[in-house]
């Protein structure tokens, strides 16, 4: 998948909407992308489902809390609801796009869409791997089985891990397209403002200008560190997986201590300035109705580092309690359990989990990246004249 995306990117960079023949602009990059989605999602389909028909599939379920069997069950139907509200949304947009309607909006907004869809693929991916540990049964590699159960479970975490950033990696590049998105929105509001007839509101207008590259610049910088860094992870996970020997999950987790450490600050400060951006430019994103947009891109960017880092510090502040401590914390129900669980079963709750959670952001992006609304032929800069999308005359000619 990592390979795919790469692929995809330069797809995207050189050949956007036209690529060789007629046929290859109907199917273009975006239709690809959620076509290897599908494939993955069958594969990982047809080996969870075949798992968990064995024997040792059905007798697995005993290891695992109560809650957390239907919760792992429900995950094939879950990320499916969620490829397909995510393909059928892109669609609108991309129509949209063929017909040059704001076209470089719309395809930034197709980013944003795909996100649940790539993420939640991975996590499922993700979630396929570590139960397939936890039954030890091994439809698609058998020869995993005649290693030792500490070097299965290493195996089965570091390629849960890889899966996650990859997904890390196309979610640093979707916030890029988001930052630029929304900064773009706010400078055609300024535009609009210093073509006013009033002079105070020509200089505030300029005034604001320059503060917006100022924060323009801090956005992409702290964007691209994000991007690099998840590049750089991805790469040097897949290398350590395939290349490498790593004989345990503490030295690949080792390995990546650099890449996690600057992976986390860097999405934090990412994030940090898209809020920057929200509170200073709030009332130029008047009809951009910024709320559910910004909550949603935060949920996707704490996926990164952030929700699992809350539950390792729980997990830590838990061993730090007096004995008396640790029994009532392990007596809470549900996050009870959750502190008790080894790395293995922790992997495998946090994947079903960001199943779940991609599902719940790919509903609130059908209400809040609607495909009507006006903003998007707002937001076009003034002296904008080179369209993603040649104009039906020059079609014709």
């Amino acid at each position: 998948m990592f390979v795919a995306l790469l692929v995809l990117f330069i797809w995207r960079l050189f050949f956007p909407f036209a690529f060789l023949t007629e046929r290859f602009q109907q199917a273009n990059y975006t239709f690809v992308l959620y076509a290897l989605l599908l494939l993955l999602f069958i594969y990982n389909s047809v080996v969870f489902i075949t798992t968990a028909l064995e024997h040792d599939g059905k007798a697995g379920w005993s290891g695992l809390p109560a809650w957390l069997h239907p919760l792992t069950l429900s995950t094939t139907a879950t990320y499916f609801i969620t490829l397909l509200m995510c393909f059928l949304q892109s669609g609108q947009h991309l129509l949209l796009v063929r017909s040059g309607v704001a076209a470089k909006h719309h395809d930034q907004v197709l980013q944003v869409i795909a996100l649940p869809a790539v993420y939640g693929g991975m996590a499922y991916s993700s979630m396929t791997r570590l139960y397939q540990f936890h039954v030890r049964s091994y439809v698609d590699t058998p020869s995993i089985m005649q290693l030792p159960q500490s070097q299965q479970e290493s195996i089965a975490i570091s390629r849960s891990e890889t899966c996650f950033f990859v997904g890390d990696m196309f979610e640093s590049w979707t916030l890029y397209h988001f930052g630029k998105m929304t900064l773009d929105v706010v400078e055609a509001s300024i535009q609009r403002q210093r073509q006013s007839r009033e002079v105070e509101q020509q200089a505030e207008a300029r005034g604001m200008l320059t503060s917006h590259a100022a924060v323009w610049a801090m956005v992409w910088a702290s964007v691209m560190m994000f991007l690099l860094v998840s590049f750089a992870e991805t790469g040097w996970s897949l290398y350590l997986l395939n290349f490498a020997s790593v004989s345990s999950t503490d030295d690949f987790d080792s390995s990546l201590t650099v890449f996690t450490g600057a992976g986390f600050v860097a999405s934090g400060v990412a994030l940090w300035n898209i809020a920057v951006v929200e509170r200073t430019f709030h009332k130029n994103l008047e009809g951009y109705s910024p709320l559910l947009k910004f909550i949603t891109v935060k949920i996707l960017v704490s996926f990164a580092y952030f929700q699992k880092g809350c539950f390792y510090i729980l997990q830590a502040l838990q061993n730090t309690l007096p004995t008396e401590g640790q029994k009532l914390a392990k007596s809470v129900p549900f996050f009870g359990q959750i502190m008790q669980m080894d790395d293995a079963h922790f992997e495998l709750f946090y994947s079903t989990l960001m199943v779940s959670e991609c599902f719940l952001v790919s509903g609130l992006h059908l209400i809040a990246w609607q495909a009507s609304e006006d903003w998007y032929e707002k937001a076009l800069i003034i002296d904008e004249t080179s369209p993603l999308m040649p104009e039906k005359s020059e079609e014709k000619a």
